[in-house]
């Protein structure tokens, strides 16, 4: 249904939004000519947009994202050159773009996003009482098929998985281990060069989202096992160029490499 007008006819323009505020930059208006202009509106009430300031130039073909705060504009073209600046605004305060930083090469016409926009933050349900994570695992005979996913389960009720977020890195024969808090990933082998990784990285089951760096194991290995008590978690075992006896310590709740904890009686994976 019709909820308004921008202040001109306009194409090639970049798009943003909080909770509460859409906003439009620039475009190109026809003949020619680029536009500086920032508008909103209120996404609760219809209407037309209202001024919200400039941007530092003139441009179209513009890359715009968000975060629940702020707005991002990159990229674009000036009518003579396509540029590679990134600008910003504060939704919650109207006024002129600022500098961000810039991109690493001149751009325009793409897409962007970022993990901090309200659309792809936790349900209204989330999360549940008790929660298992799946991560990782090879989904063909080669590192093309290493995946990122984890997705999650809720422990109470019978259902399917559903997306949780992404190791950085995409990974199989890894080990998993959790608290009541947090879940823990060793990679084990990665898609990066199809070797044996030492990578450890955590989720907190609360927040979705991409997993955090904790530390390293002592060891680069794959085909390791995991498990934990509250605090405490051991990795066990493993393949490098042969099967390991190493067990490696962590503790869950503080990021660091992994410690020795002893020997596995024989080697094994």
């Amino acid at each position: 249904t019709d909820f308004g007008d921008m202040s001109a006819s306009t194409d090639e323009l970049g798009f943003m939004s909080s909770n509460t505020r859409a906003v439009i930059a620039g475009g190109s208006g026809g003949g020619g000519s680029f536009r500086n202009t920032l508008e909103y509106v209120t996404i609760a009430s219809t209407g037309n947009v209202t001024d919200f300031g400039d941007m530092t130039a003139a441009k179209a073909f513009l890359m715009g994202a968000s975060s629940s705060t702020k707005g991002f504009i990159l990229g674009g073209y000036t009518g003579s050159a396509d540029v590679n600046t990134i600008e910003t605004i504060t939704f919650s305060t109207t006024g002129d773009a600022t500098d961000f930083g810039d991109l690493s090469a001149v751009s325009r016409s793409g897409s962007a996003n970022t993990s901090g926009h309200a659309a792809v933050q936790n349900e209204s349900y989330f999360a549940p009482a008790a929660m298992g994570l799946i991560a990782g695992a090879n989904v063909s005979g080669d590192a093309a098929g290493y995946q990122t996913t984890i997705q999650y389960l809720n422990l109470a009720s019978t259902g399917n998985t559903a997306m949780f977020g992404d190791l950085n890195e995409g990974s199989v024969s890894q080990a998993g281990l959790g608290s009541a808090t947090r879940g823990v990933f060793a990679l084990g082998g990665t898609d990066g060069d199809e070797s044996v990784d030492d990578t450890i990285e955590f989720s907190v089951f609360a927040t979705k989202g991409k997993a955090t760096d904790f530390g390293n194991l002592s060891v680069a290995r794959y085909q390791l096992s995991g498990t934990s008590n509250a605090t405490i978690g051991l990795f066990g075992g493993g393949w490098v160029s042969g099967s390991v006896n190493t067990i490696d310590k962590i503790t869950i709740a503080s990021e660091g490499n992994a410690t020795d904890h002893g020997d596995l009686t024989q080697q094994r994976r």
